[in-house]
């Protein structure tokens, strides 16, 4: 079916009279995981977004991100975009701002960032609402085999991550690396033990976000799966936190004491490593064109010399 035909049948189901503003093109973090359309009224103004999965992505995801969007976000009041259609492969969402919105709104996002990731984190799904949703590391396999899958992927895609740099970062940083690579298991499986049971976004940067009447929406939760809150927490204080180690750790602290139980030095230590293999792995696969101005400043931010990552790598 063409993506007419599965637009058309979307809003057929949700009653809803609109028509496609743009061409669908790819989701808002570059990837390839789902074409996503506005849809505009008569007026011409914008009133969802049709979400049309792409043949690569595993149902279960798209299983878990609908059972957020439709249960988990309307029991629990959380900053999600209300789905008002599901077929098949297929979401109707309800239109909560422009795509880039989150990225070009500034340091101003950091601390309703994290006051929307508390709301998210205090869920604790349990019997039928944990069913759509994998332990953190488990993917849609076993966990050992997706630990395995996240050590090859790195191996993959961290010579084009490194490509991606500026020669002096990059000399700076490949050994760092080369040491992530041989600690990488190792820290999936201190991530995976720290255990958890509460809802984790699992995909959290500036591009999966969207600002709807000042207030952060969090959008895009095919990632969504159960472990510790950190997961989500130390990534967006590594890519978009403050520039300095000691107050990112702090922050860190403060949110896992309202939530959940803080890790040791040695948890926190893996949540960075985790957080850097996700980092080299997501834009390693990716050419310098094909990166957009708040992605560029993200990894400058993530790897500044002053930064959590840094001190982390030097330790």
């Amino acid at each position: 079916m063409d993506h007419g035909r599965r637009i058309d049948a979307l809003l057929e189901a949700a009653g809803l009279e609109a028509r496609a503003s743009d061409t669908p093109g790819p989701s808002a973090g570059g990837g390839t995981t789902a074409r996503v359309v506005r849809l505009t009224d008569a007026g011409g103004r914008p009133v969802a977004v049709a979400k049309l999965a792409d043949a690569s992505v595993d149902d279960r995801r798209i299983d878990a991100e609908a059972h957020v969007l439709a249960v988990l976000g309307p029991r629990h009041g959380l900053p999600v975009p209300e789905l008002l259609a599901r077929r098949g492969r297929d979401l109707l969402l309800r239109w909560v701002g422009d795509a880039g919105a989150g990225a070009a709104a500034g340091d101003g996002l950091h601390g309703p960032v994290l006051d929307a990731l508390q709301r998210v984190h205090r869920v604790r799904p349990a019997g039928p609402d944990a069913a759509p949703l994998a332990a953190w590391g488990r993917g849609t396999a076993d966990r050992t085999a997706a630990f395995e899958r996240r050590a090859r992927r790195l191996e993959r895609r961290l010579e084009g991550f490194l490509a991606l740099l500026p020669p002096d970062t990059a000399a700076r940083w490949r050994p760092r690396l080369d040491r992530l690579r041989e600690r990488h298991a190792e820290a999936c499986r201190i991530v995976a033990a720290l255990g958890g049971d509460r809802l984790i976004h699992g995909d959290l940067h500036r591009g999966n976000l969207r600002c709807d009447a000042a207030a952060v929406v969090l959008i895009d939760w095919q990632q969504a799966s159960i472990g510790h809150p950190l997961v989500d927490v130390v990534r967006w204080l590594v890519e978009h936190g403050p520039p300095d180690a000691a107050t990112c750790r702090e922050q860190a602290r403060t949110h896992a004491r309202a939530v959940a139980t803080p890790p040791d030095d040695a948890a926190l230590g893996a949540l960075l490593d985790t957080t850097t293999a996700g980092l080299v792995s997501g834009f390693g696969g990716r050419s310098p064109g094909t990166l957009r101005d708040w992605e560029r400043s993200l990894i400058t931010h993530a790897l500044d010399e002053r930064g959590w990552l840094a001190t982390h790598a030097e330790g």
